[in-house]
């Protein structure tokens, strides 16, 4: 007869028979065997029970790589692994297996970790969406260190496939970004299993702001409300044209704002008062963050 589970099995030399099984890329709730991711290299965990043909229950001890038993009666056994299912897919669950008089039987379980696929689409001002480096970074669903990294194609994307599901954090290597553009924030990316997570990319450019404080050679004050200039050029990160009016105010100031940096051209365009002269167009350099009074 079988001994219970807390007791040690032993046989005589007749009915000696060993069990050795190994289970591969697997973490399990009681964490009762260990063996070596094949892909990764690193270790991973499961929980396994064995049980005679009637249901009995052998216990089984923890190894650093494999599971073994030695002096076990000769039978048939099923292995059945305990497995987190929402975190794996596994080759098979339980596995029979019979032992025979001075041999070793073995058992494999292969688990695999369930995978996404990150889909990444960057947009930019002047298309500037190529040769720009992003990281995924944190632990997997199974609790595994995670890092993986890509870079845009001429069509700002990235295909980063075969992820373990898990909630990453998503950065923006600076370094690559273009000159003129903002890094953009980190961001959480949550991997689900058999599914593609989109996520859109913008970099913002750097921007600048710029005052207008419009005054007469005379110092006459009177009807400088209601002016209208035109501020035009071409953001330095490229990109179309940008056109922008504003009025001036009962002070004799008008203000635009959130310019991509670069240099524009300022003109006085409409309501010039009579008797004054059109004021000379002038160029104005725009700096980020900095707002130029002019």
């Amino acid at each position: 007869n079988l001994a219970s589970e807390d007791d040690n099995i032993t046989a005589t030399d007749e009915m000696y028979a060993a069990l050795e099984f190994t289970v591969q890329n697997s973490k399990g709730e009681y964490l009762v065997l260990t063996q070596k991711d094949a892909t990764t290299g690193a270790y991973a965990y499961s929980s396994v029970t064995a049980n005679k043909e009637d249901g009995t229950k052998i216990k089984l001890g923890t190894t650093s790589h494999k599971a073994f038993i030695a002096d076990l009666p000769i039978d048939t056994y099923t292995i059945t692994e305990l497995i987190d299912t929402s975190i794996y897919t596994i080759d098979s669950a339980t596995k029979t297996v019979t032992t025979y008089q001075k041999e070793t039987a073995k058992v494999n379980f292969i688990n695999t970790e369930l995978a996404g696929e990150l889909n990444l689409y960057k947009s930019a001002l002047g298309n500037n969406v190529a040769g720009i480096k992003f990281y995924i970074t944190g632990k997997s669903a199974t609790g595994r260190d995670i890092y993986m990294e890509g870079v845009t194609d001429d069509n700002g994307e990235i295909v980063l496939d075969n992820i373990p599901i898990g909630t990453y954090t998503l950065y923006e290597e600076g370094s690559t970004v273009p000159a003129g553009f903002l890094t953009c924030d980190p961001q959480d990316v949550t991997i689900k299993f058999n599914e593609e997570t989109l996520v859109d990319v913008v970099n913002e450019p750097m921007k600048g702001h710029v005052t207008v404080k419009k005054t007469t050679t005379d110092g006459n004050v009177i009807k400088i409300s209601g002016i209208e200039f035109t501020l035009t050029g071409t953001p330095k990160v490229g990109g179309d044209v940008i056109t922008l009016k504003a009025t001036t105010d009962e002070n004799g100031e008008c203000f635009f704002k959130d310019l991509p940096i670069g240099t524009y051209t300022l003109l006085e365009s409409g309501n010039i008062p009579v008797g004054y002269i059109t004021a000379d167009n002038q160029e104005v350099n725009i700096e980020y963050d900095k707002t130029i009074t002019v």
